[in-house]
């Protein structure tokens, strides 16, 4: 049986896949299926739209920090600040 830590992990995964995905559709108009391995270069975003998704995650799961300490480079670093700092 999977652990109640670990459900709510795979919950705010696929939370934070669906508000890139939706972000980037309204944006860029840009579809695409994303995983943790999807780079940000792959979907052809931007620094600033990277911020703004960030922000947007941010915003969300009520993160104070809305900026993590280093640029994310894959969708895995940005799904893996949100657990970090929403759990914190």
């Amino acid at each position: 049986m999977p652990s109640l830590l670990r459900i709510e992990k795979d919950a705010i995964e696929a939370r934070v896949l669906d508000i890139i995905e939706e972000f980037l559709d309204y944006v860029a108009g840009y579809k695409a299926e994303i995983t943790r391995e999807t780079s940000f270069t792959d979907l052809k975003a931007d620094w600033f739209e990277v911020v703004e998704i960030v922000m947007e995650l941010a915003e969300e799961f009520k993160i104070e920090t809305y900026i993590p300490q280093e640029m994310p480079i894959k969708v895995g670093d940005v799904i893996d600040w949100v657990v970090e700092s929403y759990s914190a």
